[in-house]
């Protein structure tokens, strides 16, 4: 789980209770997270216009943090998923308006997509990785 004191924990479901409690040095907010497949990794996005990759398995993290990906958006990022097929393919959603894929290989963005025209507060991909769901919070008013 993360949390708006931007710290990261990790629970143990069989114990029910908290193994690993991370200080996530994010510069704001960590609003969302999400797992490789095979758990190995840790992706972390957050309010200060960042994402960082966390190597749960080598434990380095724990003196040195995450590593963050490079590029970024231009506003704070709201959720990430990674392909379950892939741990190579993360998608990044923004409230810049924008949706991003990273290469996790070289922690390099490599494509935005553009569409929303306000925040995109979640993103998904389909597992066989051709498609990406994205959402957006909509201003609508009613009388």
């Amino acid at each position: 789980t993360v949390s708006a004191d931007r710290s990261i924990k990790l629970w143990d479901l069989r114990a029910q209770k908290t193994t690993v409690s991370i200080d996530s040095n994010h510069g704001n907010v960590v609003s969302a997270c999400c797992f490789t497949s095979n758990g190995h990794f840790l992706c972390t996005a957050s309010w200060d216009k960042t994402l960082k990759l966390w190597d749960l398995q080598a434990g380095g993290f724990r003196s040195h943090g995450g590593t963050p990906l490079q590029g970024g958006h231009e506003g704070s990022v709201s959720a990430c998923c990674l392909a379950a097929a892939d741990a190579n393919l993360l998608v990044s959603a923004s409230y810049d308006g924008t949706v991003a894929l990273w290469d996790l290989s070289s922690l390099s963005q490599t494509l935005v997509l553009k569409g929303h025209s306000d925040w995109v507060t979640d993103v998904s991909v389909s597992a066989d990785r051709k498609l990406v769901a994205s959402s957006s919070k909509v201003h609508k008013y009613f009388h």
